[in-house]
């Protein structure tokens, strides 16, 4: 049998509490359906919030014989999504093509040697945007270091529509690297054992970018290819 349980949610002034009987400055009278002992979810409106002081100090809730009931104050919040300004370690190029008809490839000119870089590529009708993916995280290499390899071009798609503008992204353009050299410390004497230190040296490199070419590609039909 559901029990209805009246809790009133009164606000006692704390110069006014009295050990029998306390004063009520102002009171709410609220009202819930249970079947059984269980937790009693009931929000505070204006008037309530109005009414107490900071944090709820004066707060008290009662049943309907006026006995004291144990209560728990929780904030209720909600998920909301703010744009915030983006800190990564990226480098982002707005470039026009010459001609109107889509590219085929683009080709980052770099002086450097040995790295490798993550480009993802976009296309818009203005520097301003919208853009729209074309090409996500390709890879551009040169590995010199180990054999002549080395590859600065990002291929777009055959279905992608030509664009007005390309917007290049590029992800982790200063790296650091152990350098080569290593400084070596020996101390020794006033009867302490030899101390040896070594102290490596970080060196950090930007991604440093001369231009960035556009590449086209043309159909030829040939009538002489052999049928295999």
């Amino acid at each position: 049998m559901k029990t209805l349980i009246t809790l009133l949610c009164v606000l006692a002034l704390a110069s006014l509490i009295h050990a029998a009987e306390p004063s009520l400055a102002f009171s709410r009278t609220l009202t819930t359906v249970t079947e059984r002992e269980e937790l009693a979810a009931v929000p505070l409106d204006r008037h309530v919030h109005a009414a107490t002081r900071d944090r709820y100090p004066d707060l008290r809730v009662h049943d309907a014989e006026g006995r004291s009931v144990p209560a728990i104050l929780q904030r209720h919040t909600r998920l909301r999504s703010v744009a915030v300004e983006s800190t990564d370690n990226r480098l982002e190029a707005i470039v026009r093509p010459p001609r109107k008809e889509s590219p085929a490839w683009l080709e980052v000119v770099t002086p450097l040697h040995d790295f490798e870089k993550r480009v993802s590529l976009y296309g818009g009708e203005s520097p301003a945007g919208p853009w729209q993916a074309l090409s996500l995280e390709q890879s551009i290499y040169d590995y010199s270091r180990f054999m002549d390899v080395r590859r600065c071009r990002i291929v777009l798609p055959e279905t992608a529509a030509a664009a007005r503008c390309y917007r290049l992204v590029f992800d982790e353009v200063t790296d650091s690297s152990a350098s080569a050299l290593v400084e070596l410390t020996t101390r020794s004497g006033a009867g302490k054992a030899d101390q040896e230190t070594v102290r490596k040296m970080l060196q950090r490199r930007d991604f440093r970018i001369d231009r960035i070419d556009f590449g086209y590609s043309t159909r030829e039909d040939r009538q002489d290819a052999p049928v295999q």
